[in-house]
């Protein structure tokens, strides 16, 4: 189809039709507007396409039994008023077992304890019955600040915490 423009510079599409009758040519010309599409028509799309597309629901958090008991943990932060003591806990490995209890081992020696949740409080509590100032350190309730397959952290206060407490998964 021949494409030309009007006066007003919009692209139509021209459509002819000749017939002859009695030997006579007559030409019937059909124009139809051609849609075009300008960055004016087309953003508004596609920003309602992006924000359709962005509309996801976050995954759901697992609960941290499930997380804890899957695996062997590692202290990977421990801050305590903004003091990195995380060397504290090189090579200590944390086995949370699905009857709320834990096993802790520093390589040489192994300690026990348990542990709980309370998912409507979003806080976690581990007491470990040891003389080690490490586990005494960590032996108490924190509250839930990230939860994760691979990495779950803690911090003693929701509003003003002064301890962090994270565990990697080994």
């Amino acid at each position: 189809m021949p494409a030309y423009s009007n006066k007003k510079g919009c692209r139509k599409s021209a459509t002819f039709f000749i017939t002859y009758l009695n030997g006579i040519k007559n030409v019937y010309i059909f124009t139809l507007p051609k849609p075009e599409f300008t960055m004016k028509k087309l953003l508004p799309f596609l920003l309602l396409m992006a924000l359709c597309g962005s509309c996801r629901k976050p995954q759901d958090t697992p609960p941290l039994q499930s997380i804890l008991t899957d695996g062997v943990w590692r202290i990977s932060l421990y801050k305590q008023n903004n003091s990195n003591n995380t060397f504290l806990y090189t090579g200590w490995q944390f086995r949370f077992n699905a009857d709320k209890t834990v096993d802790v081992s520093n390589g040489t020696q192994t300690f026990a304890g348990t542990w709980n949740e309370d998912p409507r409080a979003d806080n976690f509590e581990i007491k470990i019955t040891s003389t080690e100032q490490e586990l005494s350190d960590i032996s108490h309730l924190w509250f839930n600040k990230l939860l994760t397959y691979r990495q779950v952290l803690f911090q003693n206060n929701k509003t003003n915490p002064t301890k962090e407490l994270q565990f990697t998964k080994l």
